[in-house]
């Protein structure tokens, strides 16, 4: 008998083996490839026999391990993204599964539930949504931090439980999911199994295992959860379904949140999507779907929003005050202090400053392997690559010119929090970023700290904008709202919106009256007017799809992105555009616009220089032909240089 076999290789495509025993699609075997033995997945059964035929040397499962659903889930997957299907396996399962040894045997889990009564508009949504259990339909949970989509949440998945249904619920990070599961757990009456990359690899295949033999009804995780091998799921629910963390953009890339859309409609089920600012794309869906399913929920707790109040930075560094702690700022501070409240100051930097400008010749520090500023950290004396890991001792001269005096262009949080407590001496101050976050159980710790009370301000980055519920917080300070606005991206001004409105809706959860300080070099940054309108979301979504509709762009369109990448710079270039001829025979049969090859914004990284094309089409199925054209071509005829597909790409750099 002939079987297909899905092995680990950046082929994207299955190897024929024959086998004397009968095998099961989903199961794995140990066979010969190449010089080595390996592991594969039996995907089917065929009737053609190549040459040079090998033979499998035993199955290890008497139980397939993926039904015939997630088959058709990782084969749909692979083919959309232009991912080798081997690789995509390789890269979900544990370790053990990838190296053949048995999963272990559980025992089932019970749960017992502790659930608050809804409101009348919450169990509309509850009711509405639970009807459509057992097809495939999607509903937009869309409210205000702190409207009551959690509870809402935990109804469904009880229900679910009820009716002896699987439930996916997905975060876009990693952190949040400890606070979320002892949430669960407390709300549902038992231990809930978690399934991302970050937990030791016992308690991953404990996950994949419970999955797999529906030993358990209840998983969370991140974007990684979505591919493990659910018996008898039932229900998807994306929490902050905008998040891009939910793309995946280093090798394979991939969106989770169209994956889980994937998923739910082969297993005929619906999807529940939550966002108090959804992705653009996400609400132009919803909007257009027939009948509508959103949601509207307004704050539980029926309090004014934050009063938003507007810092221009270039008054203040007019004169004396060259400080990001603004006058201003600092009154807020204290006044809030003076209340007994917490204040929460915002800045998406880490490390004690962003680059050094030396006032006599204007050099700026650059990392030496990418075209990317140094970090300064000054405590360690140190500037550092984040892109990279590059770095080097921090010198008192100019590497240019070798005069002394520099200007400290930008803070970062280590400095803010220094400069913080040297301000306000009597209050209690602490960090909170990637930094601190890397330290094993310290997010956590700070959280459980600031929530109890225990820290009167929080310093931190984009962290501190997702899952906090904290009674007292009243201030929200962004420091220097204008990072990240200048990328080089169309989803600048949605990202900006979200994370400021995010931002905002930590404030004041309690009823209590709140404030959000946004200092700024741009007061009329345009993106900053909706925040203060009745409907803020839905007002500013109205204008971005009009744009994005002038302009074609997502989700008015689908794009792919081609990065190529080497160390001589004038062969990349030469090789880039020989790839873009070729591309544009097929993409002009196919009516799909192709642009560049232009150097990246980032456009040295790691010592390799690197160059994109971007693709264009109104027809989805016009660049799904693109994609299996060029990666077929590419297989056929490789380049001289390294190549990154980007399907529907979110990250431009």
């Amino acid at each position: 008998m002939l079987y297909e076999v899905a092995i680990k290789t950046p082929l994207r495509r299955l190897f024929t083996y024959e086998s004397a025993e009968a095998l099961e699609p989903g199961s794995r075997v140990s066979l010969p490839f190449r010089s080595k033995d390996r592991i594969g997945f039996v995907w089917r059964q065929t009737i053609e026999a190549p040459k040079g035929l090998r033979a499998i040397h035993q199955s290890l499962d008497q139980i397939p391990i993926f039904d015939a659903a997630s088959l058709q889930f990782y084969e749909t997957a692979s083919h959309y993204y232009g991912i080798s299907l081997g690789e995509l396996l390789h890269s979900s399962v544990p370790k053990a599964v990838r190296d053949g040894k048995p999963i272990p045997t559980l025992e089932p889990k019970h749960f017992v539930s502790k659930l608050a009564d809804l409101s009348e508009l919450q169990k509309t949504s509850f009711e509405a949504i639970h009807k459509s259990f057992g097809r495939y339909e999607n509903h937009l949970l869309l409210g205000d931090t702190g409207s009551g989509k959690t509870e809402i949440y935990l109804h469904l998945i009880d229900q679910a439980l009820m009716e002896g249904l699987q439930v996916l619920m997905l975060v876009p990070e990693i952190s949040l999911t400890p606070q979320l599961e002892q949430r669960l757990a407390e709300r549902l009456g038992s231990d809930i199994s978690v399934f991302h990359s970050n937990l030791k690899e016992s308690r991953r295949l404990e996950s994949f295992a419970s999955a797999w033999q529906a030993r358990s009804d209840i998983f969370l995780g991140a974007r990684s959860a979505l591919f493990l091998p659910y018996r008898k799921l039932g229900l998807i629910i994306i929490d902050e379904e905008h998040d891009a963390s939910y793309k995946q953009s280093e090798r394979g890339t991939y969106q989770a949140r169209d994956l889980a859309l994937l998923r739910a409609k082969i297993l005929n089920i619906p999807v529940v999507l939550g966002s108090a600012t959804p992705s653009i794309e996400t609400y132009q869906r919803m909007k257009d779907s027939k009948p509508q399913q959103i949601y509207r929920l307004p704050k539980f707790f029926e309090a004014p929003k934050p009063q938003v109040e507007i810092v221009d930075l270039r008054e203040t560094w007019k004169g004396e005050e060259k400080s990001f702690i603004t006058k201003k700022l600092h009154d807020e501070i204290s006044q809030t202090l003076g209340r007994a409240e917490q204040a929460l100051l915002f800045l998406n930097r880490r490390g004690s400053a962003s680059q050094r400008i030396c006032v006599s010749c204007g050099h700026i520090d650059e990392c030496e392997h990418c075209s990317a500023r140094l970090t300064m950290h000054f405590d360690v004396r140190r500037a550092i690559c984040h892109l990279c890991g590059f770095q080097k001792t921090l010198d008192t001269k100019c590497e240019k010119c070798s005069a002394e005096e520099f200007f400290n262009g930008g803070i970062g949080t280590k400095e803010l929090e220094s400069q913080v407590a040297e301000r306000f001496p009597e209050a209690r101050v602490a960090r909170l970023d990637r930094d601190q976050a890397l330290k094993r159980n310290e997010m956590e710790r700070i959280l459980k700290a600031f929530a109890g009370g225990k820290i009167d301000i929080l310093v931190g980055t984009q962290m501190i904008s997702k899952g906090i519920d904290i009674s007292k917080l009243s201030l929200i300070g962004v420091v220097l709202a204008d990072q990240g606005w200048s990328v080089p991206d169309f989803r600048a001004g949605e990202r900006s919106f979200q994370l400021l409105y995010q931002l905002m809706g930590r404030a004041g959860r309690r009823g209590q009256a709140s404030k959000m300080l946004i200092q700024t070099f741009r007061p009329e940054y345009e993106v900053l007017k909706y925040l203060v309108v009745e409907g803020a979301y839905e007002s500013f979504a109205k204008k971005e799809l009009e744009l994005r509709s002038l302009l074609s762009l997502p989700p008015f369109s689908r794009q792919i992105l081609w990065t190529l990448s080497d160390q001589d710079e004038s062969k990349l270039m030469n090789i880039s555009e020989g790839f873009v001829r070729r591309i544009k025979i097929v993409a002009s049969c196919l009516g799909v616009e192709i642009f560049g090859p232009v150097p990246a914004p980032l456009s040295r990284w790691k010592s390799l220089y690197r160059v994109q094309v971007l693709a264009k089409s109104k027809a989805p199925s016009a660049i799904s032909a693109l994609v299996r054209t060029v990666l077929e071509d590419l297989e056929a005829r490789p380049l001289e240089v390294k190549i990154k597909t980007d399907r529907d790409p979110y990250h431009f750099m």
